[in-house]
């Protein structure tokens, strides 16, 4: 629990660090429909990170990786950009996934995930890239119900569609 407090504290110092930095003549940061983002979830599990934009407020994302085995993710992602005040580089939004989460132990463990998060979207010449940080509870329902917790922080850097 310490080291994800730790982890946690180094993802909101990160956060804080990106939304003063980002170039002032670079385009309105922000998703794309049919943007794909590539990027690395560093926490519990800590997986390859993939999101799908299906407009401006929603996404579907997905991640492979490990916790003590191996983990499989995936969620329905709503952004709400307006709650959130908005730097003065970049944008920044709330967001609610929603979605399940497969773990291969000895028997496989499913859950359910509801987990809260920031999204930060830095100005950046080239190319659209998102900052995250995401910590909401897992509830197990194979091999007796229990509750666990998933988060993280990370990024992803956008391939948008032509």
């Amino acid at each position: 629990m310490k080291s994800m407090i730790t982890t946690l504290a180094a993802a909101l110092a990160l956060l804080g660090a990106a939304c003063q930095a980002g170039a002032q003549t670079a385009p309105a940061p922000g998703p794309k429909p049919g943007s794909l983002g590539i990027g690395i979830l560093l926490g519990d599990p800590t997986s390859a990170s993939f999101k799908y934009w299906l407009d401006g407020r929603q996404a579907i994302d997905a991640g492979v990786g490990v916790s003590e085995n191996l983990v499989l993710h995936g969620d329905y992602v709503y952004h709400g950009w307006e709650l959130t005040p908005q730097p003065s580089r970049g944008r920044l939004a709330a967001y609610l996934a929603l979605g399940g989460r497969l773990e291969f132990e000895d028997q496989t463990d499913f859950g359910i995930r509801l987990v809260p998060g920031l999204s930060y979207w830095p100005r950046m010449a080239t190319r659209s890239a998102e900052l995250f940080l995401e910590l909401g509870p897992v509830i197990r329902l194979t091999n007796g119900v229990r509750g666990t917790v998933d988060g993280g922080f990370g990024f992803r850097f956008y391939f948008d569609r032509k």
